[in-house]
């Protein structure tokens, strides 16, 4: 394959990010398809994404986030506690969906991928959680012990003005 920028390794399954920003899969995934009842094997690389142009993907326990040039984020894979965002009582899905950055939201400038939850850093400087919040993770104490289906901003500024306008995460 050639026009390889980036290879992400996750237990069985690679992704590949080509220089054009399409992504590319192979291997086993480690969640069960339920329309075949089985771990889908992809033996040969195979386009799962190609527009808008990727940029950068996050990898961690078979839960996978891509961030595009528009400032949108993508998910798919297994979604513990949410942390894909994809709805309650979904726990995984087969190919990237947009979860962020759809215009009901400020584009994403950086994001970061937890065991059970994620965060992403905004244009504006604003951030945003979702995930499991079981110990205060996702900056808000007033649900800690909860967890958040969607992406929710976090009132950083409040309580530390000191962060405000934060960059990456």
């Amino acid at each position: 394959m050639d026009g390889v920028a980036k290879v992400y390794a996750d237990d069985e399954y690679t992704i590949i990010l080509k220089q054009d920003g399409t992504l590319w899969e192979c291997g086993r995934r480690s969640y069960t398809n339920t329309a075949t009842g089985g771990r889908d094997v992809i033996p040969e690389p195979r386009q799962i994404h190609s527009s808008p142009a990727v940029v950068d993907v996050l990898v961690t326990g078979s839960g996978y986030l891509a961030l595009d040039t528009m400032g949108c984020l993508h998910s798919w894979g297994l979604s513990n506690s949410d942390r894909l965002a994809l709805g309650a009582g979904v726990s995984y899905t087969l190919s990237p969906y947009l979860m962020l950055g759809n215009g009901l939201y400020p584009h994403v400038v950086s994001a970061s991928l937890g065991s059970a939850h994620a965060m992403a850093a905004m244009e504006d400087g604003s951030v945003y959680g979702w995930g499991s919040n079981s110990s205060g993770q996702l900056g808000d104490s007033a649900n800690a012990g909860t967890g958040v289906t969607f992406p929710d901003a976090v009132n950083i500024s409040e309580r530390s003005p000191a962060l405000s306008q934060i960059t990456a995460v």
